[in-house]
């Protein structure tokens, strides 16, 4: 089914912000050709697992298009096959995209950082009685391949300064944290093994999307037991 145009294009930053309550990211439709449309604010991060050529690039570009560049989102891309996403690059919204694994490594500690720097600007909100002390602009992290990534993130620094149990931390950090401050985050993987995700990581993904028939692995490890027959 092809995503509908938007209807609505934020002019700023400002715009993006005012609309975030109203905002919501579609995904398809269901069989009875009704949209299935989430709220951020209801299912703050989003994981999807599928295969090789089980259309996850595409996934990418239509949810970004359909949802929330027109709606003024900042846009940061981890980029796990290095080139998926060099074309984005000078759009509209899209902030970094990262392509080398130091690069990824920034990227995500620097999201931490903004998180941070919100939650001391929400805390002096409150203190001078801001009406939504919550009020930024919203940001989408993208984790593509982000198994690949992973290995890649040990394979360079290995344990020489535990620099992939930062990374993960990390992740963890704005996993925990983001949805309060407005930073969602989707991550695309291919398969869901505990080093690729941990457990602790995956219990704060509200909605998980199967591109294709899911693996009985990927049915054990990201579906919760009461809806894994459903999913099956």
């Amino acid at each position: 089914v092809p995503p509908a145009h938007p209807t609505w294009i934020a002019a700023s930053a400002a715009e993006a912000t005012a609309n975030y309550h109203k905002f919501k990211f579609r995904l398809g439709v269901n069989s009875l050709n009704e949209p299935l449309e989430y709220s951020p604010m209801h299912y703050p991060h989003l994981l999807v697992i599928g295969g090789t050529g089980a259309g996850k690039s595409v996934f990418v570009r239509t949810f970004l298009e359909s949802s929330f560049r027109p709606a003024g989102w900042a846009i940061w891309i981890a980029d796990g096959k290095k080139t998926d996403y060099a074309s984005l690059g000078t759009v509209a919204n899209v902030v970094m995209i990262s392509s080398d694994t130091a690069e990824h490594v920034r990227l995500v500690h620097a999201i931490v950082e903004e998180i941070d720097r919100r939650a001391m600007i929400a805390q002096q909100r409150k203190i001078q009685g801001h009406p939504d002390p919550f009020a930024f602009p919203p940001w989408l992290v993208i984790l593509d391949e982000f198994a690949s990534v992973r290995r890649d993130v040990e394979g360079l620094y290995g344990n020489t300064d535990d620099k992939d149990a930062e990374f993960i931390a990390d992740i963890g950090h704005v996993l925990r944290k983001g949805r309060e401050f407005r930073v969602h985050v989707a991550i695309f993987t291919q398969d869901l093994y505990d080093k690729t995700i941990p457990g602790d990581a995956r219990g704060n993904i509200k909605l998980i999307v199967s591109l294709g028939a899911p693996e009985e692995m990927t049915l054990k490890k990201a579906f919760p037991r009461e809806l894994q027959d459903k999913a099956r």
